[in-house]
């Protein structure tokens, strides 16, 4: 793979998230496989990954809004979902919406969870620090909800189960940047998690 090394203007702390999230009606609820969406393994998407300890990046990422100044980089990949994939340039300084997240950076990172209607469904949960994010740990925080409205009104009932895999890669001062049209090789969720399981009965 041809890559052209870039430094950064300052280190920057590298997380990686997959993301599992799967929407239903009342009618599918009885047939959802929870089991078979909790082990489901294939990642179906790449921004980016660490390879011997080195960061490779597509080279589109220049282009991003941030890019030059962020000193926190998120990379969003896709186990079961249907939105598009990410990658987002962040300041540490700042408490970070990323998902269903609060991302502050620092030494090392939080992970806070933020409740929301829309974003979880009931019950609520109560808005609090998850974990600290420190290399060779990984976490998987699974969570689920249901909701009868959306943003224009009442509609029928939804559920929703999200998992996220979430893992700090370390910190970097230089990538290398690859084409977008290479063809990247494929990733796999770390064996060894930590499970934060904040599921709920739903009826």
């Amino acid at each position: 793979m041809k890559t052209v090394p870039h430094s950064f203007s300052r280190p920057i702390q590298v997380i990686q998230i997959y993301r599992k999230q799967s929407r239903f009606g009342k009618e599918e609820k009885k047939s959802f496989d929870l089991n078979a969406f909790l082990a489901a393994e294939e990642v179906s998407s790449n921004v980016g990954f660490i390879e011997n300890g080195a960061l490779f990046l597509p080279e589109n990422v220049k282009e991003h809004t941030g890019f030059a100044e962020a000193d926190l980089m998120i990379l969003v990949d896709n186990v079961i979902s249907e939105k598009r994939e990410e990658l987002l340039f962040l300041h540490s300084a700042s408490l970070n919406s990323v998902e269903i997240f609060k991302i502050r950076g620092g030494n090392p990172p939080e992970l806070h969870l933020e409740w929301s209607y829309f974003y979880v469904g009931d019950p609520s949960r109560q808005s609090m620090k998850l974990c600290e994010l420190v290399r060779n740990k990984v976490y998987e925080i699974r969570i689920n909800g249901k909701t009868d409205f959306s943003l224009t009104g009442r509609r029928p009932r939804h559920y929703l189960e999200q998992v996220f895999v979430v893992a700090h890669l370390g910190n970097f001062s230089e990538c290398s940047l690859f084409s977008d049209s290479e063809i990247l090789p494929p990733k796999t969720l770390p064996e060894v998690r930590k499970v934060i399981d904040l599921r709920k009965l739903l009826w």
